[in-house]
């Protein structure tokens, strides 16, 4: 799947046949790439999930450890990731009932063989995530498409 928007606070979609809100993003715009990590809540109530979502495709992420992860290779058990970049970065937090907070610092991206990924973000708090791809039947984001204008 090629996502063409970023998710944005407060957009809607369905995912697995659910309704689903982005109540908190993360936006990482570094020099070569640009990413975000959104945490999604039901509407309907239950636990929140997290994706994170590059120029070109979405992935359903889990917190990690930031000491697991090593200048080129990181072992963790859901496998072995190896650094593909790292870049400077201005990092923009946004969560509705905080506002937005700004800062800058180094994002740091590796990649499995079987195509999941894990970001190591170091700016005033340093955290990381895994992630797998998510299958576009999964997602449907056309209501937060329509509520948008539609895609370009």
């Amino acid at each position: 799947m090629a996502p063409r928007r970023w998710l944005e606070l407060g957009d809607q979609f369905l995912l697995d046949d659910a309704d689903w809100e982005v109540v908190e993003v993360l936006a990482v715009r570094g020099v070569r790439r640009s990413l975000r990590l959104a945490r999604v809540q039901p509407v309907l109530g239950g636990q929140p999930r997290l994706l994170l979502q590059t120029e070109d495709a979405l992935f359903e992420a889990e917190p990690a450890s930031p000491e697991d992860f090593g200048e080129s290779v990181a072992h963790l058990e859901a496998g072995s990731y190896r650094r593909q970049w790292s870049d400077e970065a201005n990092i923009e937090r946004a969560r509705g009932d905080t506002g937005r907070r700004f800062t800058r610092g180094t994002c740091t991206w590796y990649a499995a063989e079987d195509g999941s990924v894990a970001l190591v973000i170091d700016d005033t708090d340093e955290q990381a995530v895994v992630g797998a791809p998510l299958a576009p039947a999964r997602i449907d984001l056309s209501f937060t498409d329509s509520r948008r204008g539609g895609r370009d």
